[in-house]
């Protein structure tokens, strides 16, 4: 107990300490034979539990190599109990320098977003999931995240979507990167390779060995540039049979089995017999819908080996680009990304925030801003999905889009009627459980921006 107290106070005077002499004549002063038989690694947790806000923990599961050559943090001598110590000071000296926050919380910081050095590359994960509801930009942004990785560029400094999809449609002209969606019949052969039947001159029929796009893709990538990176896109990987569409190549896509690794491995594929591998330069890029049913029975493999990005409805980006509002032809006007915040709000009250609406219906009313725009995205797109999230629920229909309570039934998108079931079923039909109410969409309404208007207090 006393060696443990006389560490920690040490730490605590020495931590602030400029010179490194100044700091072991102070340690020696204090250490014994048993204090400096401490590794590094324990001593940081014991620290971090008494101070959390004081002592950071270092330790080989606290990240990537790539952070703490950032933050200049040492892991080469953790039995030294010194190395706790300048790692220490290191994280602070970063702190001040950096942020104006006093406290040493800044792993998840640096891992978001981690250039502070001009000649540091991105590091993006081999395997990455952009998930989230309908219309949030996932498709739109796995363009933002090839062009990004196959230039070594930090994600964030993308502002440019013309000329990232210039350079994007580059890159998929020189083999840079491939694009697919996956579907219920997509299946190995397509993916990996198989057999293909042809019919020759003389009417006889012959099987080709034929590549699967991703076979050829990586085999590419390995045979023209090792170290320039190449990006695979899936979009809607969920809707596909991973198993089936995979096969062994699920093992091989893990990052620390890619060619290049400690452990990198290759497999015998059934059809060629080659031996193959999957290139540590290949990163796969899908995307993910959570209103689709399919994700519940998500293989698990894949949730394993993909990290996951959310991507969730994000009106303030209507309001970036200016297409937050929208006006008549009387000049009257209406907050778009309001509205679509109230009506997310309601959705994830009687639903869930999967089944919520992305922004990226909306973005159109940028280029124009009209209630006809607005109506035909409504006829077209907000009501049919809705009737696909609600199962023809009117009623729950209704509550979203606030017609249980508007001034007129003219600005209803979603009129009921009521029903009396004797004047249409003969016979007593009393004791029946029958539907009291008819409802009906009112294509007038979309027209009206007094419809909208009254969606929510403040549009």
């Amino acid at each position: 107990k006393n060696t443990v107290i006389r560490f920690i106070n040490l730490c605590t005077e020495i931590i602030d300490m400029e010179d490194d002499d100044e700091i072991f004549n102070k340690a020696d002063e204090v250490l014994d034979k048993d204090i400096r038989g401490m590794k590094a690694a324990s001593a940081s947790m014991i620290l971090h539990c008494l101070k959390p806000y004081t002592f950071p923990i270092f330790n080989s599961n606290m990240g990537n190599g790539n952070i703490f050559e950032i933050l200049g943090v040492d892991l080469d001598k953790k039995t030294e109990i010194y190395t706790y110590v300048k790692n220490c000071r290191a994280v602070k000296s970063f702190r001040d320098e950096n942020f104006d926050f006093k406290n040493y919380r800044v792993f998840d910081i640096i891992a978001s977003n981690p250039k502070y050095d001009e000649d540091y590359e991105y590091y993006y994960d081999n395997n990455l999931i952009l998930y989230g509801p309908p219309g949030t930009g996932k498709t739109y942004n796995t363009i933002n995240y090839a062009v990004a990785i196959c230039d070594k560029r930090d994600i964030y400094d993308l502002d440019d979507y013309d000329e990232v999809l210039r350079r994007y449609n580059e890159l998929k002209k020189q083999g840079c990167i491939e694009f697919t969606t996956f579907h219920q019949s997509y299946g190995y052969e397509e993916f990996i390779e198989g057999i293909s039947p042809k019919t020759t001159t003389d009417g006889n029929l012959t099987y080709k060995l034929k590549d699967g796009i991703f076979k050829a893709f990586c085999k590419r990538a390995i045979k023209i540039d090792n170290k320039q990176p190449y990006v695979f896109i899936i979009d809607e990987i969920n809707r596909g049979n991973i198993s089936k569409i995979f096969g062994e190549l699920i093992t091989l896509i893990e990052e620390s089995k890619r060619l290049g690794r400690e452990e990198g491995m290759e497999v015998v594929l059934p059809y060629s017999g080659e031996t193959f591998g999957v290139p540590d330069n290949v990163y796969i890029v899908g995307t993910m819908n959570t209103a689709d049913r399919s994700i519940a029975l998500m293989d698990t493999a894949l949730r394993r080996r993909f990290k996951f990005i959310e991507k969730m409805p994000d009106a303030d980006i209507l309001r970036e680009v200016g297409a937050d509002i929208v006006e008549d032809e009387d000049g009257e006007e209406i907050d778009v990304a309001l509205m679509l915040e109230i009506i997310n709000e309601r959705i994830e009250y009687l639903y869930d925030r999967e089944h919520t609406i992305g922004h990226a219906f909306f973005t159109e009313l940028k280029d124009d801003n009209s209630i006809e725009k607005l109506g035909n995205i409504f006829e077209e797109s907000i009501i049919p999905l809705l009737q696909e999230y609600f199962y023809e629920d009117y009623s729950k229909i209704q509550l979203v889009l606030g017609d249980n309570c508007k001034s007129s039934d003219d600005y209803k998108f979603i009129l009921d009627e009521k029903l009396i079931a004797k004047d249409i079923f003969n016979g007593n039909v009393d004791d029946i459980d029958l539907p009291d109410k008819k409802y009906m969409i009112q294509e007038e309404a979309f027209w009206d921006i007094n419809s909208y208007r009254e969606i929510g207090e403040g549009i």
